[in-house]
C-alpha cells in the first residue's frame, strides 16, 4: 500500500521469537522499525550485530517515538508490559500465553481508559 501511512513500531524482547520479529518488522514497507528493548547484554549486542536500535527498556523505547510495539517476552510478564502500553495509548501485540483472566483484566483496563483492546485467537 504505498499511500499508507507509516507506522512507528519496536520489539520487546530479542529471543528466539524475538528477533524473528524484529527482522519481519524491518522488511515491511509501511514500518519504521525503531528497534529494540532487551534487558539481556548479548541479545542487544546481536540486535545491533543486525543494524537496530538498541533501548534497555520499554520506556526507553516509547520515549523514542513508538506507535506500537510487539511484546516477546516470558509469559509470566506479558500483563505488566501491556498494561503499561495500554496505559500510555500504545498499541500492542501480545503473543499467546496469557490465560483468559488475564486477557480479561486488560480488556478491562483498556475499557476503563477509554483505550480500545482487541483479543483474538
Amino acid at each position: 500500500m504505498p499511500n499508507a501511512p507509516r507506522v512507528r513500531v519496536g520489539v520487546v524482547g530479542y529471543g528466539a521469537i524475538g528477533r524473528h520479529h524484529a527482522r519481519n518488522l524491518a522488511t515491511l514497507e509501511n514500518v519504521d522499525f525503531i528497534g529494540v528493548a532487551e534487558l539481556a547484554e548479548q541479545n542487544r549486542l546481536d540486535a545491533d550485530a543486525q543494524g537496530y536500535s538498541t533501548f534497555f527498556s520499554l520506556d526507553d523505547l516509547l520515549r523514542a517515538g513508538v506507535d506500537a510495539v510487539v511484546l516477546s517476552l516470558p509469559t509470566a510478564s506479558h500483563y505488566e508490559y501491556a498494561m503499561k502500553l495500554i496505559d500510555v495509548g500504545c498499541a500492542a501485540l501480545v503473543e499467546l500465553g496469557m490465560s483468559s483472566a488475564i486477557i480479561q483484566r486488560l480488556l478491562r483496563f483498556g475499557a476503563s481508559c477509554g483505550k480500545a483492546a482487541l483479543e483474538r485467537f
